[in-house]
C-alpha cells in the first residue's frame, strides 16, 4: 500500500517547512525537506552542545536560491547579546545543505546563536539560543 504523508512545522522564525515521505510498504524513500526561504533546521535554539564533540549544521534553501556560496558565524555569548565576529567557514557551497562543526574551547557560553547567510550576507538566518559547555 502506498501513501504520502505531509508533515508541516514551524521553525523559531516562524517559516513553514514540509517534510514528505513516500512509503511504498517495501522501499520507502529518505525524507525530504523543502522551504520557501532560507531556513536553520539544526541548530534550531535549547540544544547543549560540547567541546570537542562533531555536530551537522543543517539549512534549507528555497529552489530558486540565486547565491552559490554560504557563510556560517557563530556568537558566543553568556549574555543575550549576539556578536557573530567568528565565522566557522566563509566560502562553503550553498549546495552543501549541511556542515560539519567540531566545538572547540574558545566556543564556551551559555548563549550562543548560529547565523547562516549567503557569502556577503544579503539573506541571513540566524538559530535561538543554545549553550555549549566543557
Amino acid at each position: 500500500m502506498k501513501s504520502t504523508f505531509l508533515i508541516a512545522a514551524c521553525a523559531s522564525a516562524g517559516l513553514l517547512l514540509g517534510v514528505f515521505c513516500n512509503d511504498s510498504g517495501t522501499n520507502p524513500t529518505t525524507p525530504a525537506v523543502t522551504c520557501d526561504t532560507l531556513t536553520i533546521l539544526y541548530p534550531v535554539g535549547g540544544e547543549m552542545f560540547k567541546v570537542g564533540s562533531t555536530y551537522q549544521i543543517k539549512w534549507c534553501l528555497p529552489s530558486n536560491w540565486p547565491y552559490t556560496q554560504t557563510r556560517i558565524s557563530l556568537s558566543v555569548s553568556n549574555t543575550h547579546f549576539a556578536n557573530f565576529s567568528k565565522d566557522l567557514v566563509s566560502n562553503l557551497p550553498s549546495s552543501n545543505l549541511s556542515f560539519s562543526w567540531t566545538v572547540d574551547s574558545t566556543q564556551i557560553g551559555d548563549s550562543c546563536k548560529m547565523r547562516i547567510s549567503d557569502y556577503e550576507e544579503n539573506k541571513k538566518v540566524y538559530s535561538g539560543y543554545f549553550r555549549i559547555e566543557r
